[in-house]
Formats: C-alpha cells, sequence, structure tokens
C-alpha cells in the first residue's frame, strides 16, 4: 500500500476517498508526514497496544479514550467516523 492513512474511510465504493493514493491522511484530511507521525504516536498512547482481536478492542476501548481521541484537533466531530470504523456506538455525555 503507497497510503499511510490513520482513521479514514469512505462510505461509498470506488470514489477518491476509497482509492489508495501517495498521501499522509487522519481522519480524513491530509495532514502532511510529521503531523501524520504526532497523531500516530497520540493514538498509539491512548489506545496502547491491541492484544485481542479487533472485534473485541473496540468493544474495550473507553469513553475516556473516545473523548481524548475526539480531543485530537483534526478528529473534531469525527465520532460517526469512529463509529463507521469500529462499529461501537459511542456514548459520551459532551458530544
Amino acid at each position: 500500500m503507497t497510503e499511510q492513512n490513520i482513521f479514514c474511510y469512505s462510505t461509498e465504493y470506488n470514489n477518491q476517498e476509497s482509492f489508495q493514493q501517495k498521501r499522509f491522511r487522519a481522519f480524513n484530511k491530509e495532514v502532511g508526514e510529521g503531523r501524520y507521525c504526532e497523531i500516530k504516536n497520540l493514538v498509539e498512547t491512548i489506545l496502547g497496544e491491541n492484544k485481542t482481536s479487533l472485534q473485541d478492542f473496540w468493544k474495550e476501548v473507553t469513553n475516556k479514550q473516545w473523548s481524548q481521541l475526539l480531543a485530537i484537533p483534526e478528529a473534531k466531530d469525527f465520532n460517526e467516523g469512529f463509529e463507521f470504523i469500529s462499529g461501537v456506538k459511542i456514548k459520551i455525555d459532551n458530544l
């Protein structure tokens, strides 16, 4: 793969957002290589290491972790994207 993506998705198939392209993206936004690395480190710090199946992992993410992820500036208003990717309904009072 040529893409470097963190939490990017498309609900449409075969559109511009769903094709592999050379770029650094996070939360469906182009962010540049430096910011991509910063966001990747933040996400790894917030979520930790995945030691379970992906399906079980998403069920174990806490409200605090969802809040921390949504506090990343590029992730503002990305709760619908997280729900689409994880399959988990996010229930945080401040949304």
